[in-house]
């Protein structure tokens, strides 16, 4: 009888530590991607911003700079700018903690500043 008893414990014990194990992980796996679509959204934030820092310049900036970041508009990251053929910049993103692999994209400032390319 006590052996039954104790093996019904253990059997509800188990159950009960493999539904916790499981809701722990559903939970690191939503607080994961959170954070990752909050990091993606301030890299193309911080491109942006960097962009229009960019065209608003009266001349030309000695190149390569890096700028940001912004915490006043929540971006804490820096973008590199650097010339590329053709008078454009390419922009290079990434995280003041560089927890992420960052972003990038290439702009044309003439006639006006538009993106040409975007990995």
């Amino acid at each position: 009888m006590l052996v039954t008893v104790l093996g019904g414990l253990m059997l509800v014990g188990a159950i009960t530590f493999a539904a916790v194990f499981s809701v722990t992980l559903d939970t690191l796996a939503a607080r994961s991607a959170a954070r990752g679509a909050a990091e993606a959204v301030a890299l193309e934030g911080a491109l942006h911003l960097a962009a229009a820092e960019l065209a608003a310049l009266p001349e030309p900036a000695t190149l390569p700079v890096a700028v940001g970041p912004w915490p006043s508009l929540g971006v804490e990251a820096r973008v590199r700018l650097s010339r590329v053929a053709d008078g454009g910049v390419l922009l290079e993103a990434a995280l003041t903690g560089g927890v992420r692999e960052g972003a990038s994209m290439i702009v044309v400032l003439e006639p006006e500043p538009r993106p040409v390319w975007r990995p």
